[in-house]
């Protein structure tokens, strides 16, 4: 069944400066898709699209084929929740306070979050490998950190969907395949759709279903990783003839050769 889907997607940040063209896709239930490219190619500007924060100059988001926009803001909240690729907070939070903030599309103004809630928001902590920055203030934990707590803020949400841009961008190599793992168990155990702006195309092979690979604002490849992550289609991609792909011990390695 196809979730999310964006038909003829165009945007502009600067009349007659288009960040994304004429972009389709279908992203279906309970898969996990990767959207790859270069700096600047529009990849965070159409998960913004695909997340609701942003409106198209021209074409459509549907979510089970209705409209976007047709949705309540609470009731897409708890269906599609957004992980930023800036988790920077300027105030003293702790890291619970900030997962909790995950619970408003459940509580109203006049209420305030409950046991349920909290159990909520410690059960996503530990789901991420967290649980101990429970106490500690948001401000004085690392880049990665703050980016797991973030991506702990939109699990609380208890979503169908979740969009992350660039995820693993401040974290070591522990927790970036750590976070994929848990990416993974979601989809295996919940159903959850994933979404996953990434430069780290060493993380997609095997888990990954379906690999979007954008170029000057528009699709430029699409398919499964095997077939989009070769040498001749990233050359393409990335305008590098030099980057290889190479399975290793059943593990897909990329990089770009230095001459």
């Amino acid at each position: 069944m196809i979730l999310l889907e964006a038909k003829q997607l165009d945007f502009h940040y600067v009349i007659g400066r288009p960040t994304v063209i004429d972009v389709s896709l279908a992203i279906r239930a309970g898969s996990m898709t990767a959207i790859i490219g270069s700096n600047g190619c529009g990849k965070s500007t159409l998960v913004r699209l695909l997340a609701g924060i942003l409106q198209p100059a021209k074409g459509s988001v549907l979510y089970r084929g209705v409209p976007l926009p047709s949705y309540e803001r609470g009731e897409r909240a708890r269906t599609i929740a957004y992980v930023p690729q800036n988790s920077a907070r300027a105030f003293p939070f702790t890291s619970l306070e900030v997962v909790l903030t995950g619970r408003t599309p459940y509580t109203s103004p006049f209420r305030l979050e409950n046991s349920h809630d909290t159990s909520v928001a410690i059960e996503a902590l530990e789901t991420v490998g967290v649980a101990h920055l429970a106490e500690r203030r948001i401000t004085e934990l690392s880049g990665g950190e703050r980016q797991l707590v973030s991506v702990a803020r939109a699990l609380a949400q208890q979503p169908e969907c979740i969009l992350l841009d660039e995820p693993s961008s401040s974290l070591d190599l522990k927790h970036r395949a750590q976070l994929i793992r848990t990416l993974k168990a979601l989809r295996s155990t919940r159903g959850m759709t994933v979404v996953m702006v990434t430069h780290d195309l060493n993380l997609l092979d095997p888990g990954f279903d379906a690999v979007l690979a954008m170029r000057y604002g528009a699709i430029a490849a699409s398919g499964a990783p095997s077939e989009v992550l070769t040498d001749a289609s990233l050359a393409a991609i990335y305008e590098d003839p030099y980057v290889r792909a190479r399975r290793i011990d059943g593990q897909l390695c990329v990089w770009s050769e230095v001459h």
